[in-house]
């Protein structure tokens, strides 16, 4: 199940080793937010080009905007603020690795968002795939999750899920690595189960 394959991280060094080192990579990412603005103008405007382009493209446009004097960092902003916090308990970097963990692992990760007063998301707990019994459906638009004893259903606004997208059910749960490995352990035990009845 999914707590095992995500339990087997502290389990087994090589998967630790392999997760740990893409997971503490793309958590050491850092964050930026800037806006464009050419000059003269009042308004900064969206640049969906940017946003949409692939790397080498992003990185041309940005450049090119920076060179012209018309990207404008932005340094204080609420999501800066949550992606550098995380939440009281661990920092943006641990939390942002926790969920690359079950990314890779699981192949889905979930983010209980922490507001403000005003309803502004100043924090954000991981919540390991195992503790989420049940995700959204047309008719029921809240999570069940799960934790030690108690049980509870939380509504769609207040979770973020991401997803590595199973291509056999793009709908449902994610697909992850140790998920793969313990496919492929339990199809490598039938085949020698096979093998013993044959042969032995």
């Amino acid at each position: 199940g999914a707590r095992e394959r995500i339990a087997a991280y502290a389990d087994m060094p090589w998967l630790h080793a392999v997760a740990d080192k893409a997971a503490s990579a793309l958590a050491a990412v850092e964050w930026t937010l800037s806006v464009s603005k050419a000059r003269g103008a009042e308004r900064a405007r969206r640049m969906k080009n940017a946003q949409r382009a692939g790397f080498a493209e992003r990185k041309s446009i940005l450049a090119r905007l920076r060179a012209a004097g018309e990207l404008i960092p932005v340094e204080q902003h609420p999501f800066l603020d949550l992606m550098d916090a995380g939440n009281s308990f661990m920092t943006g970097l641990g939390m942002r690795k926790t969920t690359m963990l079950h990314l890779d692992l699981e192949g889905e990760g979930f983010w209980l968002k922490e507001r403000s007063g005003l309803q502004v998301p100043i924090g954000a707990w991981p919540i390991p795939p195992d503790w989420i019994m049940a995700t959204p459906t047309p008719s029921d638009r809240r999570y069940r999750v799960g934790f030690r004893g108690w049980q509870g259903w939380i509504p769609d606004t207040e979770i973020l899920w991401f997803q590595n997208h199973n291509p056999s059910n793009p709908y449902g749960r994610g697909t992850g690595m140790a998920r793969a490995l313990a496919d492929e352990l339990e199809t490598d035990e039938m085949a020698a189960r096979m093998v013993r009845q044959t042969f032995f």
